[in-house]
């Protein structure tokens, strides 16, 4: 019975993983530079042992620059500021667990809205991959056709409520009632 596994390639810039890809894959078929940030797009490498296929996906370097402390601070001194969980948990924040945490209990989390960054496609792999959500919910979210709805359901996995998807609506009624 032949079988197939993903296998995400990510971690910090210029550590090798464009070079393992290529080793796995047995060609160059990701580019290798001393500089980091060569790889921009994710690099999809196939390497077939016998009846099981893996698919490598060679991801760009996590940079770093955690917004978070920023966005909280600018939470506290403005009360109509709103974030957006499309980019707030985006790789830098969705590959650490205390910054969702942070995002989805707490003070943040009464900040929070949803959005959307359609049409990129939304997997949940890196979320998996990171541990952000189990095995059957990455898999429950990979069989759902409808992008829009994938990327709902997997921003519940990651723990944002459901008042995430709401508030938009109840804050923009509240502001027209006011104006009229």
């Amino acid at each position: 019975m032949p079988r197939t596994g993903h296998i995400a390639l990510a971690g910090a810039p210029n550590v090798g993983k464009s070079s393992l890809l290529n080793a796995l894959v047995g060609t160059h078929l990701a580019i290798v530079s001393p500089k980091a940030q060569a790889t921009r797009l994710p690099v999809t490498g196939l390497r077939t042992d016998g009846d099981t296929q893996y698919v490598f996906h060679d991801l760009p370097g996590l940079l770093d620059p955690d917004y978070l402390d920023v966005f909280e601070a600018m939470t506290a001194r403005f009360p109509h500021l709103y974030g957006d969980n499309s980019a707030l948990a985006a790789p830098n924040f969705r590959l650490r667990p205390s910054a969702l945490k942070r995002l989805t209990t707490g003070p943040l989390a009464d900040r929070i809205l949803h959005g959307s960054d359609l049409p990129v496609p939304v997997s949940g792999l890196l979320a998996w991959a990171f541990r952000m959500m189990p095995w059957r919910d990455y898999r429950a979210a990979a069989a759902i056709p409808n992008p829009v709805e994938r990327d709902a359901f997997l921003k519940r996995a990651l723990g944002f409520s459901e008042e995430t998807f709401t508030r938009a609506s109840r804050i923009l009624r509240n502001a027209g009632s006011q104006i009229l």
